[in-house]
């Protein structure tokens, strides 16, 4: 099932949202735990690469399978760039 403009606007609408968050909190990274600011510097990139997949209308399909990334899992994890069996895999090949 392909998404609708109406799935993909709510997912931009959400990553705007959450990018923001994350920027409030990197405004504050003084006071941030290290490990704290490097997982949010992550998300960061990661939400930025989202909105680049949305320009680029690949978001929401995997580049390693090219099956659609199960809307469910968008919806808990936006910036999602693989379905979850691929990213399993490539985890599991990156703690071999």
């Amino acid at each position: 099932m392909p998404f609708t403009k109406e799935f993909l606007k709510g997912r931009h609408d959400h990553l705007v949202a959450k990018k923001n968050v994350t920027k409030a909190a990197q405004a504050e990274r003084e006071e941030l735990h290290p490990a704290e600011y490097v997982y949010k510097e992550r998300v960061l990139v990661q939400i930025e690469a989202a909105f680049k997949r949305l320009a680029n209308k690949t978001y929401g399909f995997c580049p390693d399978c090219s099956n659609e990334i199960p809307e469910e899992r968008l919806v808990l994890f936006p910036q999602a760039e693989r379905c979850v069996q691929c990213q399993k895999e490539r985890e599991e090949l990156r703690l071999t």
